[in-house]
C-alpha cells in the first residue's frame, strides 16, 4: 500500500517517519522514544491528524493546523482545569527542538519544520496551531498490527 496521496506536492518528501514499537524514528533515527509518554501523546494526536488529512486526499498546504486547546481535547485535558502551558505547549516545544537538534546531528543537515507552527504573534494568518508537515514527511508503520494509538477521547473527525 502506498502512503502517497492522491494530489502532487510540489517539493519531494525527503524525510520518512515510521513507527517501530511504539517508538517514532524519522530517517531511521529514533526522535521519541516509547518511554516518552508526553511527548509520544502529543505526536498521535498530530499523527491522527495527518493520516485524516492524507486519507481526505487533501492537498499538503490544506493540512490541518491543530491548535492548543485543541491538542488538550484531544489528549483528555479541560483548559479550564488544565494548564495547557505545562501539559502541552512546553513539552511540545521542547519535542520540536529536539527533533531539529537529533536530525541536525545525525543527518548533517538543517531539518527544520517536522512540526510545523503557524500564527503565532506578528503572523497574519488567521489559523493557528500545529502539525506534521506534509510537504516533507512521509509514513509508515513497522508492522500491520501496529494501530494509531490516540487517547480514547479523541475522535480524529472531529479534530
Amino acid at each position: 500500500m502506498s502512503l502517497v496521496p492522491s494530489t502532487e506536492l510540489s517539493q519531494p518528501k525527503v524525510l520518512h517517519l515510521h513507527i517501530i514499537n511504539n517508538s517514532i524514528y524519522i530517517n531511521n533515527i529514533q526522535i521519541i522514544s516509547r518511554h516518552s509518554v508526553a511527548r509520544l501523546d502529543i505526536m498521535h494526536v498530530l499523527l491522527a491528524q495527518f493520516w485524516q488529512d492524507f486519507k481526505s486526499g487533501l492537498p499538503a498546504e490544506k493540512y490541518k493546523f491543530l491548535n492548543i486547546n485543541q491538542l488538550g481535547e484531544s489528549l483528555g485535558f479541560n483548559s479550564e482545569i488544565h494548564n495547557l502551558e505545562y501539559k502541552i505547549r512546553r513539552p511540545l516545544n521542547r519535542m520540536i527542538k529536539a527533533i531539529k537538534e537529533i536530525l541536525s546531528k545525525e543527518l548533517s543537515t538543517d531539518c527544520n519544520d517536522v512540526i510545523e507552527n503557524i500564527g503565532w504573534p506578528g503572523y497574519s494568518c488567521k489559523e493557528h496551531g500545529y502539525r506534521l508537515n506534509p510537504f516533507i514527511l512521509s509514513l509508515s508503520a513497522a508492522n500491520a498490527n501496529y494501530r494509531l494509538k490516540v487517547k480514547k477521547s479523541t475522535n480524529v473527525n472531529n479534530l
